[in-house]
Formats: structure tokens, C-alpha cells, sequence
């Protein structure tokens, strides 16, 4: 696996996280978006993760170190419909912390994410990488909300329905303590036809950013439309007990109609991605998306959103995320500053 390419992968994952936030209880933790096909249609054999990414050229612009991956625009897919349309789901504060209840506006918002991921690819080859990452947006970007079914959204694919992206903001320069690599830098960087983006201090080959008794800080210095301010990343816990066992070497490559693992705090999504080779490299298929706002230790696939998905496969990928988070405003924005841990499985 390239290194853009996990690069392209968490920096995904950033953008689920502060796309989904509005639609967060403060107990729970946002969605991530999970795999798919590749800007140009065809299905990566390493890892299908960037479906929630527009069609489109890559952004020209790069990092101050040059981190910054190919194709790194988000498209803002709003699972569920959460994209903010400037109510805050949760209220404010004079603090900063964000109490049910009340109805403040907010201009802004967006993520301070660490994500830890375990990728099991055929062989099987397990890859580990841990990021950090962050995204501010005036509004959510918004593309096809999907097709809702239950507590799931299908994104068929390919598909016709029109792209909104909104241009990401500048914050200012982020620092994150308590790390396992500590202080981690997050620089803004401006990206042609994509605004600000974020770019990490932490080099190659890192694995590991956190562990469950860990205390980890990030603050916000803050930009022109971003209200500087800081908070507690709530650490994640990573999967255990999972069944089916996504860690299995010999797990044959079908479709769950269920997930089951040992519970713990923090909000889950599941997605399916599988897709069909048609001619050359024509892929068809969907990705099956399926969240719960709380972990109570397993979650279902509906039959009716299963049935989205081809009979047959090319590629086949199973993702499971549990994010833990914690909201702060100040201002006229607000932050979700949070920890991710994911699982993946891929057969094609």
C-alpha cells in the first residue's frame, strides 16, 4: 500500500469526522465514511476507502512537507442528511462545552482528529497506521445524501447525483499533546479548488497514537472565520470480540448480516462496499453504510439495503469504526475534537 494511499485514507476519515459531528450526541462520537472506488471508477486492489472523495482532479496544491495525497478533496458526504445548516444540535455555552438543550447557531464547524486503523488486505497483509488530522468548513459540503434505509445509507455507485463541496478554512496552526508522539503539529496548508487542508509533523511508519488511560489535549489557535479554543480528545477503544472475526486469516469473503464485537464508549459505523467488473474497467456496486449513535455491542445489516450490493464481486471490503468525541464551541464555531479506531477487511 502506497503511502498517498493511507495518507487518502485518513484524511477521509478527518472529513467524516467533522461532516457527521452535527449530527453527534456529546456522549456518542461522530461517523466516519468508509470505502469505495477510486476517483476514476476503478476499484483499488489495496483498498477502497475513498468514496466519500469527488470525482475530479487531484488538489495542486501540497503540504509544507509534501504529506499532502492526491485526491485529497472531500465531497462531504453527509451521512443521514447531518451536513449543518448552521443549528447547532446541541447548544453552547460561555465555556466552551456544549450542553443539550440549547439552540445556538454556529457559522462554522469542523474536527481535531487522531485515528488509529488495522487494514487486513488478502495474503492476508495486516497494515497499521495511526494519524492526526483536522477540517473546518463554513458549512458542510454536502453530495447525494443517499438512499436511507433504516439506520443505513446506500450510496450506489456509480451515480448521477450532482456534487456540492464547500472550501475548507483555515483555522490557524493546531498543537496536540499527550500523544504517544507528543506535541503532534497540525499545519494549514491551502489546496487549489479544495481551501485549507491539514497537513501532520509525524513522518512515516507511526502505528501507534494513543492508549485507553492516555490524557490527550489539542489547541486550536484559531484563523479568521475559526474561533481559537481547545479541548479533550477523548481516546477511542479498539475492537475485541468481533464476530464474524474481520482478523480471521481464513474468514471466507461474503456478506454479514450482522456485526458483534465487545461494547464500548463511543458511536459505531459499519460499511460494506462491494462491487462487480463489468467490461475493462467498469465497476458497479454500492456501499452499504450503517451507524449507531451508541455502542451496544453489535449492529445489523437491513436486507433491504444489502440488496444494493451485486451477487457477485470484484472487490469486497467490511469496515467497522467506533468513534469517541467531545463538543466545544466558542464563539460562532464549533469543534469536535476526537479519536477514531477502525478495522478493515478487503477480499478482491
Amino acid at each position: 500500500m502506497t503511502r498517498g494511499r493511507i495518507r487518502l485514507i485518513l484524511f477521509g476519515l478527518v472529513v467524516a469526522l467533522c461532516l457527521a459531528a452535527c449530527g453527534a450526541s456529546d456522549d456518542g462520537g461522530e461517523r466516519e465514511r468508509d470505502d469505495d472506488t477510486d476517483e476514476d471508477g476503478d476499484v483499488d486492489g489495496d483498498q477502497d476507502f475513498d468514496w466519500w472523495l469527488p470525482d475530479g482532479d487531484a488538489p495542486d496544491g501540497d503540504s509544507p512537507d509534501g504529506d499532502a495525497p492526491d485526491g485529497d478533496a472531500p465531497d462531504g458526504d453527509a451521512p443521514d442528511g447531518d451536513a449543518p445548516d448552521g443549528d447547532a444540535p446541541d447548544g453552547d455555552a460561555p465555556d466552551g462545552d456544549a450542553p443539550d438543550g440549547d439552540e445556538t447557531s454556529f457559522r462554522y464547524t469542523g474536527s481535531v482528529t487522531l485515528s488509529e486503523m488495522e487494514m487486513i488486505s488478502p495474503g492476508p497483509t495486516v497494515t497499521r497506521i495511526a494519524s492526526a488530522g483536522a477540517y473546518f468548513s463554513r458549512t458542510a459540503a454536502t453530495s447525494g445524501a443517499g438512499i436511507v434505509v433504516d439506520h443505513c445509507l446506500v450510496f450506489p455507485y456509480p451515480s448521477d447525483e450532482p456534487v456540492e463541496t464547500s472550501l475548507g478554512l483555515n483555522a490557524g496552526v493546531i498543537s496536540i499533546s499527550g500523544a504517544a508522539i507528543s506535541p503532534i503539529t497540525l499545519t494549514p496548508y491551502q489546496s487549489a479548488g479544495y481551501g485549507w487542508l491539514y497537513s501532520d509533523d509525524m513522518g512515516d511508519g507511526v502505528t501507534e497514537l494513543f492508549s485507553t488511560d492516555d490524557t490527550l489535549q489539542a489547541v486550536v489557535s484559531g484563523g479568521d472565520e475559526i474561533s481559537s479554543l481547545n479541548g479533550i480528545i477523548p481516546v477511542c477503544t479498539p475492537f475485541a470480540g468481533l464476530a464474524p472475526d474481520l482478523r480471521d486469516p481464513d474468514l471466507d469473503a461474503s456478506i454479514p448480516t450482522s456485526l458483534s464485537w465487545t461494547p464500548a464508549e463511543g458511536r459505531i459505523t459499519a460499511t460494506i462496499s462491494g462491487f462487480e467488473l463489468l467490461e475493462g474497467s467498469i465497476m458497479t456496486g454500492a456501499t452499504v453504510m450503517c451507524t449507531e449513535d451508541s455502542d451496544d455491542g453489535s449492529i445489523t445489516f437491513p436486507s433491504a439495503a444489502l440488496s444494493y450490493l451485486p451477487d457477485s464481486f470484484y472487490s469486497l471490503t467490511l469496515t467497522v469504526s467506533r468513534t469517541h468525541s467531545e463538543r466545544k464551541t466558542a464563539g460562532d464555531s464549533e469543534v469536535y475534537f476526537g479519536a477514531t479506531c477502525t478495522l478493515s477487511r478487503s477480499y478482491n
